[in-house]
């Protein structure tokens, strides 16, 4: 059973290979492990701060241009926070996300994990404004997963995670603004 565990872990790595291994704890079962991963991408877009900012904190209409994402909704809204649910279906399994936003209209969204397969997760959006309508958005998160299933479903994704995650909110920037 070592030796299969071992195999696993090994393979995960290899696929994995930004993923860093902080520990696990086996007694002949798979039980513990935890990956850590940071994920960032920053890009000057066409598009103003605020055209951006609006696009990220519209929270209901991931459904429509997220991959994956099959349902969106805030659950709670206060005047500079809110309460998001993300359903995803990836591999013919759904998984949860909550999070809690809080929001500096246009300049920034922080967000953090309040429920889901993750054990952590927090990040940051960040919109600069640029000359000529233009803007820099900058998305940063640092996640850790803890069960196997999150081993299974969440490295698949956040493989294409760091080369799309802005570029999915230009693409729907340029769909609604041109």
């Amino acid at each position: 059973m070592d030796t299969y565990f071992s195999t696993i872990t090994v393979a995960l790595v290899v696929l994995n290979a930004s993923t860093i291994l902080l520990y696990y704890r086996s007694n002949y079962v798979f039980r513990e492990m935890i990956m850590q991963r940071q994920i960032s991408q920053v890009l000057i877009v066409p598009y103003s701060a605020e055209q951006m900012y609006d696009l990220v904190a519209d929270i209901d209409s991931y459904p429509e241009f997220i991959p994956h994402c099959v349902q969106a909704s805030r659950l709670v809204i206060k005047k500079n926070s809110i309460r998001g649910q993300l359903v995803f279906s990836w591999m013919g399994m759904h998984f949860t996300l909550v999070t809690h936003n809080v929001c500096c209209p246009p300049s920034s969204i922080e967000l953090e994990l309040v429920k889901g397969p993750l054990h952590d997760l927090q990040g940051t959006w960040r919109f600069t404004p640029l000359p000529h309508n233009r803007c820099e958005v900058s998305f940063m998160v640092n996640l850790t997963l803890h069960s196997w299933q999150s081993f299974i479903l969440v490295p698949s994704m956040l493989e294409l995670m760091p080369k799309t995650v802005v570029q999915v909110f230009v693409n729907r920037a340029k769909y609604l603004h041109g």
